[in-house]
Formats: structure tokens, sequence, C-alpha cells
């Protein structure tokens, strides 16, 4: 017989669910546009408002329960959630019962995906979790274990997509778009030595004939060198390559360029922008869209299109339907390039640092100093011949390894460690896999049943949405096979005889070894110019040493290059200097040592008319002293520093701060506080 339920009478409505006040509540901020933190201030301003909105859901007094997760500018909704570093961390929060409720200004704030399988992800996760919605715009909530409130947000996150796609993507780009396959101005820039005259509607691209004739002399120079290097030089010493256009060129056409301004002129800021030009098929009265060519005589032709081929198959070893050039020789490319122990590992505040010289290595930066200053060739900014640093560094590994007799155990620790973090990490990558295969699947099942009556525009549609999909599966698992634990579990079984008596084997390994163990021990390694004479060396190692940076003082004895002397600082040696107090002129310019005063003084004809004995080294600023916090112990070490001349005295005018063993520390901070009141900083 059928069992019956007994009738229960329910309230005629559904009393909302309460917010939980046993896990955490998330804050998730994010902004689109690289520039929005201050082109669109006040939609940050409202966003980092949603702290006090969620800490009054809550009903609290503090924000104590409040977890941050803050994107910053210019994080796209179309990408992955494991491509957002922040929104990852919340998910993986959540994932581990910590988060209960998530608060946003709007729902386009999650995601804008084109065919929404991270909206999917995103929302199951919220259901599975029981995990509540708050969208600050109308107050709006969402419970995701309710099926109404899941379609609700997903019609939401769509309608997000469709205004990109739409208004975004479609209208504005498709306008753009029609306008340029047709062979129209579309308000791009144009290639040096093109026009536009007339209006919007109607611009007429036309020759500028004062550029024009620069255009041909640069393709035709190019052809009497036969080298972009030397036709580079040339322009490089030209105060301006593109002369100004005259005032009524201005009143009558239109100049849309792309080019640094230089007084007198225009001038290209390096070699690759002078490749640029030699290359563009613009030149012979082609139309450009996407990277092809949509029309072959769109516009007047600047360069005879002969020498323009010539240069164009030179520079890129291809004709114009981007096909190699069979007869064309190939570039030599050195398998034996520049080493050096720390090469991919030193890091200085711009990035990776390069290495150079394949006979003497050095770690050097080049940087383009100024884009106004009229030169095209990137500058040496920084340079140190590789061995110094690489000594320095194994030295200290080797005093490490004598220290810490368990060494190899505490990288195999800190490695496995990584593993777990990566396992972690990719939670979300699984579940994103989950629902791409899903759609996939969706997709192929309507194909499969409405093959035979879709249109051929609708099947090129879906087609290209299988493309998209099956391309994200494969990016999802190049991901989730990208491990940097992989790697360095094979360095740890290659080199776990090294590992185990470093002080014995570390000189008779190869370059390519110590380059594997300088990656396996260390986390990061940065080098940073602090003074003018001072660099900051600074090895993070894995392991237990990893809860203290490993900091070391290198004296440079010829130091950084001086910037110009300014006005107000001849000024002040004019005043000052024939009778003024050695050590408060010093003060009063931080970055010139006692030598270059004395030698701008003699430059401006100022003579010093006192004399006093003063124990100052003349090779010393006042900001090399005030990097170590003690006036007299930085006297003393400077002093001895400044002495030394030979490279082989490289190692003994290197200061590391702390003693190679953890045991030592504490005696080193005892030390530190002794002599400074303080413990040591890293220098200003």
């Amino acid at each position: 017989m059928r069992t019956l339920r007994k009738y229960i009478p329910r309230d005629d409505f559904d009393m909302p669910k309460g917010i939980d006040q046993l896990r955490d509540t998330a804050v998730l901020i994010r902004q689109s546009d690289h520039r929005a933190e201050a082109d669109h201030v006040f939609s940050r301003e409202s966003q980092l408002k949603l702290t006090s909105y969620a800490q009054r859901l809550r009903g609290d007094t503090a924000d104590d329960h409040i977890r941050v997760y803050d994107e910053g500018a210019g994080v796209s909704g179309q990408k992955r959630i494991d491509q957002r570093k922040e929104l990852n961390r919340l998910y993986h929060d959540i994932k581990n019962g910590l988060v209960g409720s998530l608060v946003i200004v709007h729902e386009d704030r999650l995601f804008r995906d084109e065919y929404h399988t991270n909206d999917t992800t995103f929302i199951q996760l919220l259901a599975e979790h029981d995990v509540l919605l708050f969208v600050r715009t109308d107050h709006r909530r969402y419970d995701c274990t309710k099926p109404s409130d899941r379609n609700s947000l997903l019609e939401k996150m769509i309608a997000s997509r469709n205004y990109l796609d739409d208004h975004v993507l479609g209208r504005m780009n498709g306008n753009q778009e029609a306008k340029a396959l047709q062979g129209l101005f579309d308000g791009r820039n144009l290639a040096m030595g093109y026009v536009t005259q007339g209006k919007k509607k109607q611009q007429t691209i036309l020759v500028y004939e004062p550029w024009a004739k620069v255009v041909r002399w640069m393709f035709e120079r190019f052809r009497e060198l036969d080298s972009l290097a030397k036709l580079t030089r040339e322009i490089d010493a030209m105060p301006y390559l593109f002369p100004d256009p005259s005032a009524d060129d201005f009143l009558r056409y239109t100049f849309k360029i792309s080019m640094t301004k230089v007084p007198g002129g225009f001038k290209p800021i390096c070699r690759e922008s002078v490749k640029y030009i030699l290359t563009n098929p613009s030149y012979i009265g082609a139309w450009l869209y996407d990277n092809t060519i949509v029309k072959g005589d769109n516009h007047p032709a600047i360069v005879d299109r002969d020498l323009f081929m010539w240069a164009y198959q030179k520079l890129t070893g291809r004709n114009l339907n981007g096909e190699p050039l069979t007869n064309q020789p190939h570039r030599s490319i050195h398998d034996d390039g520049a080493q050096a122990v720390l090469k991919y590992l030193l890091r200085d505040k711009d990035g990776i640092l390069y290495v150079s010289q394949r006979e003497h290595p050095e770690y050097h930066r080049q940087t383009l100093t100024s884009k106004t200053n009229g030169t095209m060739f990137r500058q040496i900014t920084f340079s140190m011949r590789a061995h110094l640093l690489d000594d320095l560094f194994l030295t200290r590994v080797k005093e490490l390894a004598r220290t810490d007799k368990h060494l190899a155990w505490h990288i195999e620790t800190s490695v496995d460690e990584l593993e777990q973090q990566h396992t972690e990490t990719v939670i979300s990558i699984d579940d994103q896999l989950k629902q791409v295969r899903l759609e996939i699947q969706k997709t192929l099942a309507f194909l499969h049943d409405e093959i035979l009556t879709l249109t051929p525009k609708e099947k090129r549609k879906y087609n290209t949405k299988l493309a998209s999909l099956r391309a994200s599966e494969q990016e999802l698992l190049a991901a989730q096979s990208q491990t940097t634990h992989a790697s360095l579990k094979a360095d740890f079984a290659e080199l776990q005889e090294v590992l185990l008596d470093i002080p014995g084997k570390l000189d008779s390994c190869t370059m390519a070894e110590k380059q594997k163990l300088a990656r396996l021990i260390t986390e990061s390694v940065t080098i940073e110019e602090v003074s003018v004479h001072w660099l900051r060396f600074t090895v993070v190692w894995r392991g237990p040493l990893a809860d203290r940076p490993d900091v070391c003082l290198i004296w440079r004895q010829r130091g950084k290059r001086s910037e110009g002397w300014t006005q107000e600082e001849d000024d002040y040696i004019r005043e000052y200097y024939p009778r003024g107090d050695k050590w408060t002129m010093l003060e009063q310019l931080p970055r010139r040592t006692w030598n270059m005063i004395y030698q701008r003084a003699m430059e401006l004809d100022v003579t010093r008319v006192v004399r006093r004995q003063e124990s100052i080294p003349e090779n010393v600023t006042i900001d090399d002293l005030n990097v170590i916090p003690d006036r007299e112990l930085a006297l003393t070490i400077v002093a001895e520093a400044a002495k030394r001349r030979s490279k082989q005295d490289f190692q003994a005018s290197a200061v590391w701060l702390y003693s190679a063993g953890l045991n030592a520390m504490e005696e080193d901070a005892k030390h530190w506080k002794q002599v400074s009141g303080s413990l040591p900083n890293q220098a200003r």
C-alpha cells in the first residue's frame, strides 16, 4: 500500500535565507580598462565602498570578517577564472569553506564570457557551497541553490556579454570593419606620408609630399647601404626625420600619425620603427585590415613596387602572402649563447636581466632613457661581469650548505609544498574543463539533431563556436600541465648527489648544473642600485632560510653614472664651495662625492679659500653612507671598500647583512641593535 506523507501547511511567502555569520563575506573589485584607476576614479571609489556595504549586510561593527579580492584595473571579464589571480583565490577560499557570501557592484564584474562556461562554473560553485551573492546595484540578491536565482543571474551575465558583443564588438568594431573592407578611411593612424582631407564621412586619403619624399629617401638609402643598422644610425644622427607641417597644411589636411615628436619635426624611437616603415605595404597603395591586404590599389602609392618588394623581402624573408622565400638565406642562430649561473633568474625592478657577451658574459639592462631625447638606440643602464656576481652567489651557497646539514631534505620538502600549492590552484581549471566539455557536448548534440535545417550562415556560426570551445579546452589543458614543481622535481633528482655535498662537488659542476641548482634552491634573486656606489643583492632561498631574505651590499668602485649638474647645484657650489663645511655640502648634495664637487668647482672657476683636515673619503656620497644606519660603522665599511681596486677584491667589497646560518640570525640582530638601535634597513 502506498504511504502518504502528512500535509504540513506552509506560509504563503518565502522567507529569505539569512547571511552566514560563521563564514566570511568576500568583496570582489574589478575594472577592465588599464587606465580605469585614473580615468574612472568614481567607479573604483564606488567599488571600494563595498566593504562598508558588506559590513552592514552582516550587521557587524568591524570589518574583521570581510575579505577583499581587489583585481585592480586592466583585468578583463573575458579571462578564465585561473587567469585572474584574485578571482582564483576567491574560488579556492569558497571551496575551502572560508567564504559564505559575496558582494559585487554589478553582475558584469564577475564575467563577460563569450560562451558562458565561466559563468556556469562559478554559479555551480556558489550553489554547491551555499554562498549568497549580493549585488550593490539595486540591492539584488541571488541564492544559487534555487533554480530561479541561478537562471536570473545567468541572464544578467548573458546580457552583459550581449552588450559587449552588440555595442562594443559589434556596432563600433563592426562599422569600422565595414569601412575598412571597402578601403575607406576608418579612423586609424596612417603611415607617415599620408594624410586625409574632407569631412568625416567623405575623407579621402592623399599623399603628403613633404613627408613622402623622406619615405622615398629611406627606401633608396636602405638599398644603397644594404644595412638596416647603418640606416638607423644615420637617422639617429639627425635632429628629426619628418619636418613639422606648415600652419597652412595643418588647416588643409588631417594628420593621423603615430610617431614621436622632437624639436623641428618627428622621428622614430627605435630600429623597429624604421623597419616598420620599410615593410609597410601602404606605401605601394595597399589597404590593410587585421594584418591582411584587403585592397591592393586603394590609394596613391609613394614607393616604386619593385623597390618596396626588395626591402620587404630582405627584412622579412617572406612575400606579401606571408610565404617564406625558398631562395632566401636563413639567419644562423647560435645555440651556445652567453651563459651565467643566474641566467633567467636575476631580476631588477624592470624584470629579468639579460646575459650578453659569450666570451666574457655580463648581466645587463638596456633601456630607452627617454622618448623625447632624439636617440633611437637603447642605452645600457646597468652592466656587471657575470662571474663576479656568480662567484659571490656560489660562495654563499657553499656557506649555507656547511651550516645546514639537511639542505637536500629541506629543498625536497619545499618542492613537495609547491606541488601541493599547484594542486590547490588548478581546482578552478578542473571545474572549468567540465563546463567547457559539457558545452561542447551540448553543441555537438544540437548540430546532430538540427544539421539538416541549419542555413550556411548558422553552420559557420556553430562551427566557429565549436572551434573556440575546443581552443579553450586546449588552453585549460595546457594551463593544467604547466607546473613549476615538475621541472624542479626533475632537477632535484638530477642534482641529488650534489645537494648532499655542495662544498665538495659544486666547483666540478657544469654551467647547466649550476643553473639548475640556482633555480632549485632559490625563489627569487634581485639586484638593485640603492645609492651611487652600493648595490643590494637579495636572495630568497627555498626551505627554512626563506623566512628571511639574504641581503648582500656590494660596493662598486666606479659607481653609477652621474646625472648632469642642475642650475640649482651650480648656484649652491658658487655660493658655498669657497668657505663651506664639507659635511654640510655633502648633505646638501647627497648623490655627489667630494671629488665630483671639486671637479665641478674647477669647471665653474670657483676656488676654495679655506683648508681643513677632515676624514672624508673623496669617492663616497651621503647616500652611500645612509645605506648603513650607523654612520660610524658606515664610514668604516665604506672607507675599507673604497680602497679596493682589483677584481679579486670584489667579494671582500660585499657585505652580507646576516651570517650564513639561521642559528646566527639572532646574534646578528642583537649586534645591529647595539650599533644602530635598529635592525638593518634595506637602503633608501
